[in-house]
């Protein structure tokens, strides 16, 4: 069982609106009201049971659909728990936030509800029982229906419970009906805009998120946590919309209120210094954004302790971006430190130790360690074999890195298996344009054009130059990525000066992006110049 930090959170002596937060390392989470303190007991392994179960009946249920549109929304879902199951550490700290944070709004209703019910309520909703706690507040909106902002608090409460139990619909009559009785109740306006989000309108999110900022600023002013969670939801939806600008500007703005509000050291500080460090990270800007993630380390490490999943994870994000930054060494020690404490947390067949050994075999690839790699590759897929099954995502991610450490030993073959796997499977999950098919797409077409199939390698080289293009922008290092990909297979067919063209783009990005000494800029430079004397030879015969 995983032990939380105290999160202290005091009402009474300030306005119902403020809250302040205090943490301290160890112990369990505990909200501290106006009428005693409220003991969360709700583990993360009950958090993780439940959604491994959800995640199971929509299975069956998608498997047992008939109809279009509920096939759709059942893979919403689906994708939804998966989400959460593959960032179950984070996902599980937002939960008890969230929890916590509800659990603080009641005291604005306390006065006009029985006092017995009123506690009942407040247990269902520490021990997670949101079936009881929903049935509790039915009764408590029957009987104090006539007070609005009454009526209005509680429907949103309830909205958040249909929510967390992905029940859309009643989701939206809840905090329909609540935005009814209270035209300013922020908490609703975010709460359709979650909805939104979820549900792909993603436009609509986008105006309900800043519909519930401009509201919520009126009524709690600028710096309030609840403005912070709303922008934090709009970078969200930029980022899916892949507006990486609007993304950070949000996550900067979140952060500076979480500063000012909970202070340096709060780990809900050390999550908007992590939605900034990713947003910076997304535009390529990964120098930057590495420093924001190491302010993510230190409050992690003073707040949780070294071994802790959530400053873990964080060592497993400052390894990727070393990864990124070419600097595999640094990469490699932060995933090897994290593994170690990840095994004495989850044991040796968690699917989260099969990310780690994911994470580490990449370094070590990069490092051009292949069988070390290859060995580690191995180990992940076994893993997610076991405990996911053959479709899941990450079956996909480790046959793809399997395929990666083959190609560079020269097993071409047994690479395009490995990579024709993963895509199929990608392809079903995420649709043609998405950055992880752009991947997979990219990786295929490299090892065809090594046994001599032009026709299709180029076809799929095109299609995840294509792809990044929409999701990047043409100046990312990802793009720059794909289009030196294609240079290399016009000098495999001759064709210099288009192999030259490519180069000439990713050069230019590569410099501005990730400066001169980076080994991406290195490569390029010297394979432009020979793209350019063999041209010159070309000419000269």
């Amino acid at each position: 069982m995983f032990l939380l930090p105290i999160f202290l959170l005091y009402v009474g002596c300030k306005p119902r609106n403020e809250v302040s937060q205090e943490v301290f390392a160890g112990g369990t989470a505990v909200v501290h009201t106006g009428s005693g303190d409220i003991n969360i007991g709700y583990t993360k392994e009950q958090f993780e049971e439940k959604l491994k179960r959800r995640q199971q009946e929509l299975s069956v249920a998608l498997r047992d659909s008939i109809e279009a549109e509920f096939d759709e929304q059942y893979r919403i879902k689906v994708e939804q728990v998966e989400k959460k199951l593959e960032t179950v550490e984070l996902s599980f700290n937002d939960h008890i936030e969230g929890l916590m944070k509800r659990i603080l709004r009641l005291e604005s209703i306390e006065e006009f509800v029985p006092n017995e019910l009123y506690k009942s309520l407040q247990q269902a909703m520490a021990s997670g029982d949101a079936d009881l706690a929903d049935e509790l507040l039915q009764k408590i909106e029957s009987i104090a229906s006539q007070y609005v902002h009454v009526a209005s608090e509680v429907a949103w409460q309830r909205g958040e419970i249909a929510l967390d139990q992905m029940r859309y619909v009643d989701a939206l009559n809840h905090f329909d009906r609540g935005l009814d009785l209270n035209p300013e109740n922020s908490n609703c306006i975010n709460g359709i805009g979650q909805v939104r989000h979820i549900q792909r309108d993603y436009n609509g999110a986008v105006e309900l998120f800043r519909r519930a900022i401009d509201c919520g600023i009126k009524v709690y002013g600028e710096n309030h946590l609840f403005v912070a969670i709303y922008r934090n939801n709009l970078a969200a939806v930029w980022t899916d919309l892949r507006q990486y600008n609007n993304a950070l500007s949000s996550h900067e703005r979140a952060l500076n209120t979480k500063l000012k509000v909970l202070g340096e050291e709060h780990p809900s500080t050390a999550i908007s210094y992590i939605g900034v460090g990713s947003a910076l990270c997304d535009l390529g800007e990964y120098r930057t954004g590495l420093g924001f993630y190491e302010q993510a380390l230190v409050i992690n490490m003073k707040v949780y302790g070294e071994s802790h999943p959530s400053t873990t994870s964080v060592m497993h994000d400052l390894g990727m971006i070393y990864t990124e930054l070419g600097e595999y060494e640094s990469a490699v020690r932060y995933h090897q430190i994290a593994l170690q404490s990840d095994l004495k947390t989850y044991g040796p067949t968690h699917v989260e130790i099969a990310r780690g050994y994911n994470h580490l075999g990449r370094a070590l690839k990069n490092m051009g360690s292949y069988r070390t790699a290859i060995n580690w590759f191995e180990k992940a897929l076994s893993i997610y074999i076991n405990s996911e099954g053959e479709d899941d995502p990450n079956v996909a991610i480790s046959r793809n890195n399997l395929g990666v450490a083959w190609k560079n030993l020269g097993q071409y073959q047994k690479a395009i298996g490995y990579y024709r796997l993963a895509l199929s499977s990608d392809l079903k999950t995420y649709g043609k344009d998405h950055p992880i098919v752009a991947r997979r797409f990219n990786n295929l077409g490299l090892a065809l054009l090594e046994v001599g199939d032009y026709e299709e390698g180029f076809s799929c080289l095109e299609s995840a130059l294509g792809s990044d293009v929409k999701t990047y922008g043409a100046d990312h290092p990802k793009v720059a990525l794909r289009q030196h990909n294609i240079a290399y297979a016009w000098l495999k067919a001759g064709k210099y000066q288009y192999a030259i063209n490519y180069l000439e783009l990713a050069l230019s990005t590569f410099e501005s992006k990730l400066g001169h000494d980076h080994p991406y800029t290195a490569a390029t430079r010297a394979d432009l110049v020979l793209a350019r004397e063999e041209q010159a030879r070309g000419f000269v015969r």
